[in-house]
């Protein structure tokens, strides 16, 4: 019975912490966060408007300054572009049409 139940604890445990590890990590302003090159990239929408934060990987602002991109989705089987432009000191920012 101890056997039984120490190997359901390892399980338990040993499971949880897979989930954990595969959870997308929250970046600075609430969106999530991935890595994509050089950079944490953070995405969050607001509305129709989408917003886009760089980090390196020392989690300092990265400076869009001449910065630009282009963020497509898929919506009623459609893709939408929506075009990226600097918006303040580490933010890309766009707005939806739909």
């Amino acid at each position: 019975m101890l056997l039984k139940t120490m190997i359901t604890a390892v399980l338990l445990i040993g499971t949880s912490t897979i989930v954990l590890a595969h959870a997308p990590k929250v970046g600075a302003n609430g969106g999530p966060q991935a890595d994509a090159g050089g950079f944490h990239v953070e995405v969050v929408a607001k509305g129709n408007t989408l917003d886009v934060f760089l980090r390196d990987h020392g989690d300092k602002a990265v400076f869009t300054e001449g910065y630009k991109g282009t963020a497509i989705f898929v919506v009623d089987g459609s893709a939408q572009r929506i075009l990226l432009a600097p918006a303040g000191e580490n933010r890309l920012s766009g707005t939806a049409t739909v």
